[in-house]
């Protein structure tokens, strides 16, 4: 099936026929608290928006359980941050359903109560996992940073692997889920799509999809619209066409080699940048270079490289990519040690000879979470509000944040 799908949606008599680009699928739940709207903020730096609700796996009454696993994709024309991701260890929170928070009311909504597990969660013989026994849904999984939103069909999207710490040894003892002798290694990994004017899934599959989406745990992918998809893994640059029947890869190995898990990647026209990712050693890297057309000039961008960040720690850091290509990014204080320090930020203007780092000044907490385990990957860049919008992760009961930040 090629991207992307024409769609036709129908509007009241007398309305323009563009009244159907605003047309949104309903919520089943809403909640969170409000703080400030981004339409009232004409300030700088950090602002709180929002809480999100308190963390809650019954599925009968949680508004938002989006984990630090999940990624987020922006609407800029609805002003809308669609969310989607779980932490699927275990039954519990095998959570398949969409987020959105909206910029308009600053309220979290869900999109649908998530398909009971184990329920009618099945692998059928030629080895997609589907969560319903009609076959339209996908199984909850860690998404990362692999999540894009397309104006054009108003879907969102994202690169679906659900073994993706959803361990197998898990579903195996599930009796009925896997067709008998199925190996794991055989299953089928599609891009899936929701289309969030409808409420509807839709899945693209092909050999070379699935080889995509089978990549490394938690290795960021970047939609590059009218030229398909990239995704960079270890010592690995892949691209997907935009048919989704051709995948190429190239080596980035002892040029530009980075360990790209919980890593933002971010799309140019000529190069692929890499922010944060996970390290044992904290206050070490900061991202990658890549040149499209010339992976072997990559480069790897070190902590050291730039005094501005001395004390500082990138690790799973949030970051965004602002329209003069700039991109503004988190980093954590780490003179605090293991209880976390402030949040500041920085700005990376990697398009120059010598790549430079800028401090802000802005300043968010002290921090409510440690080194390492930030998991910042919900994040966006609104060029309508002219800010940032980030989603902390991973901070108890209730206290999940929406911030804006505006340079």
């Amino acid at each position: 099936m090629a991207y992307p799908v024409p769609d036709t949606y129908s509007v009241a008599a007398g309305q323009p026929i563009n009244a159907g680009r605003h047309v949104l699928a309903a919520p089943d739940l809403v909640g969170g608290t409000v703080h400030a709207l981004l339409a009232g903020w004409s300030g700088k730096g950090f602002q709180l928006l929002s809480s999100a609700p308190a963390v809650d796996y019954n599925p009968a009454s949680a508004i938002y359980t989006a984990s630090g696993h999940a990624g987020a994709a922006w609407d800029e024309a609805r002003g809308i941050l669609w969310m989607y991701g779980c932490e699927s260890h275990g039954k519990a929170q095998m959570i398949n359903t969409w987020y959105r928070w909206d910029a308009a009311d600053g309220l979290f909504k869900r999109m649908g109560a998530p398909d009971p597990c184990v329920g009618a969660h099945h692998v059928t013989a030629d080895g997609f996992l589907f969560a319903d026994a009609a076959n339209t849904r996908p199984w909850g999984c860690h998404t990362f940073d692999t999540l894009w939103f397309d104006p054009a069909t108003r879907e969102a999207g994202f690169v679906y692997d659900a073994r993706d710490h959803a361990y197998w040894a898990d579903y195996d003892g599930w009796g009925t889920v896997a067709p008998v002798g199925f190996d794991i290694a055989n299953r089928r990994c599609p891009l899936w799509y929701y289309n969030t004017a409808k409420g509807v899934w839709r899945k693209q599959d092909s050999a070379a999809i699935t080889s995509f989406c089978k990549g490394s745990t938690g290795s960021p992918v970047v939609r590059d619209p009218g030229n398909g998809w990239w995704r960079v893994d270890g010592a690995t640059v892949s691209h997907l066409a935009e048919d989704g029947q051709t995948l190429t890869s190239g080596s980035i190995w002892g040029v530009g080699t980075y360990a790209s898990v919980q890593a933002r990647l971010h799309n140019f026209a000529s190069h692929l940048v890499i922010v944060g990712g996970f390290y044992d050693t904290p206050g070490t890297w900061l991202g990658a270079i890549h040149p499209k057309a010339n992976l072997a000039g990559s480069t790897v961008l070190k902590i050291a490289d730039f005094p501005a960040l001395t004390g500082w720690d990138a690790t799973n850091t949030w970051s965004a990519a602002m329209p003069d290509g700039r991109i503004v990014f988190g980093a954590q204080n780490v003179s605090a040690g293991a209880t976390g320090g402030v949040i500041g930020a920085f700005i990376l203007d990697w398009n120059k000879a010598v790549p430079t780092v800028t401090d802000t000044g802005y300043r968010l907490g002290p921090s409510f979470w440690a080194p390492s385990q930030s998991y910042e990957l919900k994040c966006v860049w609104s060029t309508a509000y002219n800010c940032a919008i980030l989603v902390t992760n991973r901070q108890g009961a209730g206290t999940d944040r929406v911030y804006g930040l505006r340079i």
